[in-house]
């Protein structure tokens, strides 16, 4: 069970940091009327999800194995797509980005799930505050998108 929950955290680990770089490609890439408020939004998250990367990497530490830090582990883990290219317009770059949180989301609550059987608490207190700062980024996203 203890190795699920290893696995499980990689794919958050590596969702995390896929999901760091789609923002971050956004925020260097978003065009627009709009540009400036979402270049801001944009690195908003990306610097947020990037303080979250280390963390979680030490929980699997914590669990005594390996964690991932190739990029190509990073990518075959994730289950966020890394499309080729996308349209840089700030509403499709919206609609990307919450893709990939709800997919980072689905993987915390599978995480979550095992880390709370196996009683590890330190990994279910990590995994509910990202869940609660995805699950904020998601609320604004959709905000933006309904406007």
């Amino acid at each position: 069970m203890k190795k699920e929950l290893v696995s499980a955290l990689s794919t958050v680990l590596s969702d995390t940091v896929v999901l760091k770089y789609k923002v971050q490609g956004a925020h260097w890439n978003v065009v627009g009327i709009d540009f400036h408020q979402f270049h801001a939004f944009f690195e908003e998250i990306y610097l947020e999800v990037d303080s979250a990367i280390d963390p979680i990497a030490e929980q699997i530490r914590t669990l005594g194995a390996s964690a991932p830090f190739r990029l190509a582990e990073f990518s075959e883990l994730s289950n966020i797509d890394q499309p080729v290219r996308i349209d840089s317009t700030s509403r499709a770059l919206v609609q990307e980005i919450h893709t990939a949180i709800e997919i980072a989301l689905k993987d915390i609550d599978h995480a979550f799930d095992l880390a709370n059987q196996l009683g590890e608490q330190g990994v279910v207190g990590l995994l509910a505050q990202r869940e609660d700062m995805l699950k904020k980024w998601r609320w604004q996203l959709e905000s933006a998108l309904a406007g």
